[in-house]
């Protein structure tokens, strides 16, 4: 059985321990109304332009807006010429610009395609390397002469086709995989190839086109002429003198209506008329 005592000593610990709870709770209350006193609420500022001074009140750059949407940051050096600047345009393109003297060295800029270009400039400013890719994908690479005539381009086009490429100002070599993976050298007068020629897995093929696109192949099966390119670059043939594998030569005339004249498996000379569905329309004799 507890004695008197011994619940008298009981209760006065319980009241010790109340006591300090009681004064750890208002310490806490009191730490959060003089943080809530001492600390200014958040402040926004807005303006149009912030302008980077040192102590001497000397400009070394500026963060702003234009009305166009184009949002920069822009260093200054010690000369006060911008060296630096960085920023987007209202289209969603970006770019990063490094400058010496007043002159664009290097840049980096992604297009509102989403297509990145770096370029390198020399010391008058003229573009003298970019590297790149369009927005599909496809890398390049593009040198340039100091008078920025002579080019030298190394690219994947979409058609999965790969060259290496060298353009002065009216002529131009290409050396690369065609879309088919056959090596081809090609030769240009300004950009129309005049001369191409083309390893491929049973012969080689070379063909000569006239500055209108008109092109004249020779492989190992005959001889063809092509009409000029369409505007995608599709070319159809016109004539075509070949000798099949079956040895047998032949002459045919492409248009509305195919003509066809050579020899048969018979050995007889013979000319068929043959319509667009491959319906032949006319045979002599």
């Amino acid at each position: 059985m507890i004695s008197i005592e011994e619940r008298i000593n009981s209760l006065e610990r319980q009241n010790r321990r109340m006591k300090l709870i009681g004064a750890a709770v208002v310490v806490i209350v009191a730490a959060f109304l003089l943080v809530g006193w001492v600390l200014p609420a958040p402040r926004v500022v807005e303006a149009e332009m912030f302008v980077l001074k040192n102590s001497n009140g000397q400009e070394f750059g500026g963060l702003g807006c234009s009305p166009e949407g184009i949002t920069f940051l822009t260093l200054l050096d010690k000369d006060r010429t911008p060296c630096v600047t960085l920023g987007s345009k209202g289209d969603g393109s970006t770019y990063v610009s490094l400058q010496q003297n007043g002159t664009v060295r290097a840049g980096l800029t992604v297009n509102k395609n989403g297509a990145p270009t770096l370029g390198l400039s020399d010391r008058k400013g003229r573009s003298r390397a970019a590297l790149q890719l369009d927005s599909n994908g496809f890398p390049s690479l593009l040198l340039s002469s100091e008078k920025e005539e002579n080019t030298c381009q190394l690219a994947e086009q979409e058609d999965g086709s790969f060259f290496l490429n060298f353009f002065g100002k009216d002529s131009g070599i290409a050396l690369g995989l065609d879309n088919t993976k056959n090596p081809t050298l090609r030769f240009y007068h300004g950009r129309q190839m005049m001369v191409g020629l083309t390893a491929l897995e049973k012969g080689s093929e070379l063909a000569l086109s006239d500055e209108s696109g008109f092109t004249t192949i020779l492989n190992e099966r005959g001889v063809l002429l092509a009409d000029k390119p369409d505007k995608k670059g599709r070319q159809e043939v016109m004539l075509a003198l070949s000798c099949p594998e079956n040895g047998l030569p032949g002459l045919e005339i492409y248009g509305p209506v195919r003509a066809s004249f050579g020899y048969s498996e018979d050995g007889s000379l013979g000319l068929k008329f043959i319509d667009k569905d491959d319906k032949v329309i006319f045979t002599a004799p």
